[in-house]
């Protein structure tokens, strides 16, 4: 229908986990790479059509952490100004840091501890849950 019309905008959902590996949770990370350069792809695709198609991954932290009503006028603010976004100025500036280490560096001394502890305290859980 957009195409016919030649105006529109498509926002895609992701996760901040589609812009580097994510070890303990490949597919996850794999899957939202995916929607990542698929909503990328489209958005060079229909460009010239009137068509804007945007990814917005955001991030999960309590590091100045934004009410559903003020995430949402913020990511439709960048509505045709990028195809990929974080949707939040404290998110973006998040991935912005991260963006500053080695992919690999990053990986292996912040995201794999971190997945790894959470991945403990989920058995942990799930064994306390396993002796009630």
């Amino acid at each position: 229908m957009f195409h016919f019309r030649k105006k529109g905008v498509i926002i895609n959902l992701s996760s901040i986990f589609s812009t580097a590996p994510v070890p303990l949770m490949a597919l996850y990370s794999g899957t939202k790479a995916f929607g990542s350069l698929f909503s990328e792809s489209l958005a060079a695709e229909y460009k010239d059509k009137g068509i804007i198609i945007q990814m917005i991954g955001n991030l999960a932290t309590n590091f100045f952490v934004a009410t559903p009503k003020s995430f949402v006028r913020c990511a439709l603010s960048t509505v045709g100004l990028a195809s990929n976004t974080c949707g939040y100025f404290s998110h973006s500036l998040q991935l912005w840091l991260a963006g500053l280490f080695p992919r690999d560096v990053f990986c292996n001394w912040v995201t794999m501890p971190v997945m790894k502890k959470l991945r403990q305290l989920g058995m942990e859980e799930l064994q306390s849950k396993k002796k009630k």
